[in-house]
């Protein structure tokens, strides 16, 4: 970790960090008699596709809903509509933005899909809310690729160091202090003993 201060710009990745989705897909897993593995397996060409920008959510839904033999709804529907918000992470997005922190978004994900995931909740902040928005589908670069951190800087004109990640992915999170950002692992077992950590190191005020 580089800096105790409190960032210029925090970016979050989206997907179990600010919201939770696998239940959606273990709830799949069980109704087909599949382990949830084997759903992730199938999928993952089209989930790649997805995340570069090459089919869109509803595509890769539509792939993955007949590649599944599932009724309707569909398994992109039934991935969105069960999403839930990751309430200590959201409360620790407030209290960045509350010590005059940017807050941005970056996350691996589809076109469509990231709207569809702030439409659909009256708990997340407005998606127009955040400073900025960083698509894997829109630039066509994939977390943990260094380029992908590169690209933030690029676009906000902020030093690494005055920059702070948070993601669920060791990989993303290795990436990002390869980069010279201040970084944060999420543990998706424990979000506020998470949220609690990163407060108490980056607002200790409020820690």
């Amino acid at each position: 970790m580089i800096h105790h201060e409190t960032p210029e710009l925090v970016v979050f990745d989206v997907y179990d960090t600010l919201v939770s989705w696998r239940h959606s897909v273990e709830a799949i897993a069980v109704s087909k008699r599949m382990p949830v593995e084997h759903i992730y397996a199938l999928s993952r060409d089209f989930a790649f596709a997805t995340d570069v920008g090459k089919i869109t959510y509803a595509e890769f839904s539509e792939a993955v809903t007949e590649l599944l033999e599932l009724e309707e709804p569909s398994y992109g529907e039934r991935v969105i509509g069960g999403l839930q918000p990751i309430e200590p992470m959201l409360e620790l997005l407030h209290d960045f933005i509350a010590s005059g922190s940017q807050v941005a978004l970056a996350t691996n994900v589809g076109k469509g899909a990231l709207h569809l995931t702030f439409e659909r909740s009256d708990i997340l902040p407005p998606i127009g809310s955040f400073a900025h928005i960083f698509q894997s589908c829109d630039i066509g670069l994939v977390k943990p690729d260094r380029a992908f951190f590169a690209h933030i800087e690029a676009v906000t004109g902020i030093a690494p160091h005055r920059i702070v990640f948070l993601d669920d992915n060791p990989d993303n999170v290795d990436a990002a202090l390869n980069q010279g950002w201040g970084a944060h692992l999420v543990d998706p077992d424990n979000f506020k003993a998470s949220a609690d950590e990163i407060r108490r190191y980056h607002m200790p005020r409020l820690g």
